[in-house]
């Protein structure tokens, strides 16, 4: 189980919150290439799988499988952040960097592709996006542009 938070841009933090429970049985495993891994997209779309999580931004969010010794190519908008998460297993990333156990891997605009090999079967948390390209700020639950608008956040939740 994973509970995300998407930050929106500042045109959009206003949008009342809301919560989605997405079970397994609605985001169906899907074959990755012509070995035994698989993907289940949880929102936007992979390879024509389109998740059923409705976001307001134009995003990717996947669990992938890769089984042991398989490897594979991901493909993803050039002008999107993409972002890793190793879950569990042990894989080779761009052919150069290894990642273990809850580690986390990050691209900014570097290309349309990652190449991953699984040494062992590895599961990820995939998710990549436009960048909003504005400034962030967190605290607890709330993630805003600046300070103050974290304090009237918290103000109207009170």
């Amino acid at each position: 189980m994973a509970q995300l938070w998407v930050n929106l841009p500042a045109h959009a933090k206003s949008t009342p919150a809301t919560y989605q429970s997405l079970t397994s049985d609605a985001m169906p495993k899907q074959p990755l290439g012509n070995g035994h891994s698989t993907f289940r997209v949880i929102a936007g779309e992979y390879e024509g799988t389109v998740g059923p999580a409705k976001t307001h931004s134009d995003l990717l969010v996947m669990d992938l499988e890769l089984h042991a010794n398989e490897k594979h190519v991901l493909h993803f908008n050039p002008n999107w952040n993409v972002w890793l998460t190793l879950l569990t297993g042990t894989a080779l990333v761009n052919g150069q960097e290894i990642v273990r156990d809850a580690s986390i891997v990050s691209f900014q605009q570097d290309g349309e592709a990652v190449h991953i090999e699984a040494n062992n079967t590895a599961r990820f948390l995939v998710a990549a996006g436009a960048p909003i390209n504005e400034p962030v700020v967190g605290y607890g639950p709330f993630v805003m542009n600046s300070w103050n608008e974290i304090k009237e956040a918290i103000a109207q939740f009170s």
